[in-house]
């Protein structure tokens, strides 16, 4: 369970990920227009180098270790009746003021806002364009009904590639299967994609940690795994929604890209069981790149959502 600990106006819990239904019961109070921030699996593999919660008189804060700089922490937005009063508290408690510390996911529409509250509690809060995280890129929503259907214009890219797949190719398609040998898939995955940007554990530790996740049984984790010939060739993580009116959140869509398709078949795959379990709509999350964004772009999201992060620091 989580470690508890006083801080200056608050309880703080070190969160671990053995404290899914905690985050769960928790999260389930609340909703965002950016889904991610209702999800349990989201805050528990994006903080899998330290995560906290900070509550006090209603409000809430989670805050994590940055996963990829080592000198920086993430903050996210806040829970409760007096969000930016309770962040503030918040930063004093977990005594991070004085470290590099980053406003993470908040939307465009707030920042003003965001900087005009906190300054009135002594906090500077400089919008940055967002250089590592998956917001860079806007935040998409998708309609499952309508990349099933995949009709008109809009989705001729994607029908091609999808069909030229099938065509070439005889998959097969299995639930997740805690047998399944997928830590050796995505070692092979993680080592092809190796760049000079990413070290080998900023790329495979986030899919890594949902593994460890969904090991644990969590129901609302699932997926599927595609396969050619017996083998893998792709596996795909979303979660179910935290709670009815919410998009399902997508995690993980990781497979050979030599196979030219497969990453549409794959999505295509996703909504379809998805619109079988009665979810209208999915998050599938921003782009750190212009080629992933382009990818999740030709879906025909139904909803765009772009987040900026802020540095925050003393005035």
């Amino acid at each position: 369970m989580a470690t508890k600990e006083k801080g200056a106006y608050g309880e703080i819990k070190k969160i671990i990920t053995d404290d899914y239904d905690l985050l769960y019961k928790f999260l389930s109070f609340f909703s965002f227009e950016d889904s991610y921030l209702n999800s349990p699996t989201y805050y528990l593999f994006t903080g899998r180098r330290g995560l906290w919660l900070y509550h006090s008189d209603g409000g809430a804060v989670l805050a994590c270790q940055h996963p990829n700089l080592p000198d920086c922490q993430l903050v996210f937005p806040p829970f409760g009746p007096k969000p930016h009063r309770t962040l503030a508290q918040a930063l004093q408690s977990l005594s991070i003021i004085r470290k590099e510390i980053r406003l993470a996911r908040v939307p465009v529409a707030q920042v003003e806002r965001y900087r005009d509250s906190l300054a009135a509690y002594g906090i500077k809060a400089t919008p940055q364009v967002e250089d590592v995280m998956d917001w860079k890129y806007p935040v998409q929503v998708l309609s499952t009904e309508r990349v099933l259907e995949h009709s008109g214009d809009g989705f001729k890219n994607h029908r091609c590639q999808y069909n030229y797949f099938i065509k070439h190719n005889t998959p097969t398609i299995e639930d997740l299967n805690r047998s399944f040998d997928l830590e050796g898939f995505l070692e092979a995955w993680a080592v092809r994609n190796l760049s000079g940007t990413y070290s080998l554990e900023d790329i495979k530790g986030p899919y890594e940690e949902l593994l460890r996740l969904y090991r644990r049984n969590h129901p609302l984790l699932q997926g599927f795994v595609v396969k050619i010939g017996g083998q893998i060739v792709g596996f795909n993580f979303y979660e179910l929604p935290l709670k009815a009116g919410l998009p399902a959140n997508s995690f993980a869509g990781i497979c050979d890209t030599t196979l030219r398709g497969l990453s549409d078949f794959m999505q295509r795959e996703e909504c379809r069981r998805l619109h079988v379990a009665g979810v209208a709509e999915v998050n599938i999350g921003g782009s750190e790149n212009e080629g992933l964004n382009y990818f999740k772009s030709k879906f025909r999201p139904i909803h765009s959502l772009s987040l900026v992060s802020f540095n925050l620091s003393e005035l």
